[in-house]
């Protein structure tokens, strides 16, 4: 690891990621690297890959439901503590839902927000 410029630097993992969006028909392919200062006795290959997916299992999951479902993103809330509250308040919803048995959060909001679904599950047609 010498002439890094990071000094503390033990291990660096080249990161190959393949994707394809569901509507796409090409696959995009990104190469990332990370760098540990954890030597390899302490940080395998293999416990590095896993640490890496799951970093993107909470972007792919938490983040990605704030982003797309939530709006968070799009708001333009920016004084104070206002954002920090509203993504709380998000994230309690995203956990009441998934306590209430909910598995998509998007259909979960879709239904407790769209009237029809509302007059629908409350028996009112």
């Amino acid at each position: 690891m010498n002439g890094l410029l990071f000094p503390h630097a033990r291990q660096v993992v080249r990161i190959r990621r393949r994707r394809r969006p569901l509507a796409a028909k090409k696959w995009t392919e990104e190469i990332v690297y990370a760098v540990t200062d954890l030597p390899a006795e302490q940080a395998s290959a293999d416990e590095i890959a896993s640490w890496a997916r799951d970093h993107w299992k909470i972007k792919n999951c938490v983040h990605w439901i704030r982003d797309v479902v939530f709006g968070e993103d799009a708001r333009t809330i920016r004084t104070r503590n206002t954002p920090a509250v509203m993504a709380s308040l998000g994230d309690i919803v995203r956990g009441t839902l998934r306590l209430l048995g909910w598995v998509n959060t998007a259909s979960a909001r879709h239904a407790h927000t769209d009237p029809a679904t509302i007059l629908r599950l409350q028996g009112i047609t």
